[in-house]
């Protein structure tokens, strides 16, 4: 930067020897100027001061490239603070954003897990209840079966008793016998009265069996593919999570880095940008008292 009132000073030092010489001279040669004044009028008086004012322009247009230079940066560093807090509140917002996006998706794979296993828990029981539904009645058919022989052996054992019973006490027998072989009947009829009921019982189990075991592959119908569509939101948004970790991760870096760009920019343009006010004001000051220099120098200011 130019000091202004080192080259000022220097200059109307000058431009006041100037004008003691110039005075000096025109004193010694004013007979020699007379004579010669016809042939010297058609030629303009030469300034003594051009030196001196063509120093002040050009000082003045020195000034002037440097307001202009300060101006330039005043303008470039406002520009790259904006852009630097710019920059900061974006990412900022971005990592608040993501954070909330990580929470969401954090809440959805958590619910996701719940549904999960009760649908595992309601998948298997499902199926161990069909599978129980089946042996049951597997076992109700067994048990109906060895029955009904344990009745026939029964009625067998019976019958043979009363032929026994009737080649002893005749084909009509009496008291005793009677007794005996009347009570051998009523209990083949009562046997026959629980073998068909056992029968009736057995196919009524069967369609009972069968209702559930539609029902709860009905069920299963619907509860497998909404377990497989579960894992797959899961999966989906594990990885989403996975992923909006790493957002927020680069979303933190990203805030630490425009907090190190306005820090660089502090140092580089903080100070200055703050005081180029002062400084382009300065040299306006210095620009207007330098015309007013060159003005004096003119004789203008007197006129």
């Amino acid at each position: 930067p130019i000091d202004f009132g080192i080259a000022l000073k220097g200059m109307m030092q000058q431009a006041a020897g100037n004008q003691v010489e110039s005075a000096s001279s025109s004193a010694a040669s004013e007979g020699a100027s007379m004579l010669q004044s016809g042939e010297d009028s058609g030629k303009a008086r030469e300034d003594p001061l051009k030196g001196v004012k063509t120093m002040i322009t050009n000082l003045i247009d020195a000034l002037q490239q440097e307001q202009n230079e300060e101006k330039k940066k005043q303008a470039f560093c406002a520009e790259q603070e904006a852009k630097a807090a710019e920059s900061a509140t974006k990412a900022r917002g971005n990592l608040k954003t993501k954070e909330q996006q990580k929470r969401w998706a954090e809440n959805a794979v958590l619910d996701l897990q719940a549904e999960i296993n009760f649908l595992n828990t309601e998948v298997d029981r499902l199926k161990r209840t069909l599978s129980a539904g089946k042996s049951d009645l597997d076992a109700e058919k067994k048990r109906i079966e060895d029955e009904g022989k344990n009745h026939k052996q029964t009625n067998t054992i019976g019958e043979k008793a009363m032929e026994v019973l009737k080649t002893h006490c005749g084909k009509e027998p009496a008291g005793t016998c009677g007794t005996i072989v009347g009570g051998l009947g009523k209990v083949a009829d009562e046997l026959k009265v629980l073998d068909e009921f056992l029968a009736k019982y057995v196919l009524d189990f069967a369609k009972i069996t069968e209702a559930q075991k539609d029902e709860i592959e009905k069920t299963l119908k619907t509860q497998e593919p909404a377990l497989a569509e579960a894992n797959t939101n899961y999966n989906r948004r594990k990885d989403e999570f996975a992923q909006l970790n790493l957002d927020v991760q680069n979303a933190k870096n990203a805030i630490g880095l425009a907090g190190e760009a306005e820090s660089a920019l502090d140092k580089s343009c903080g100070q200055e940008v703050h005081s180029l006010e002062d400084v382009v004001a300065r040299r306006k000051e210095e620009i207007r008292q330098m015309k007013t220099a060159i003005a004096v120098l003119d004789g203008e200011a007197f006129r």
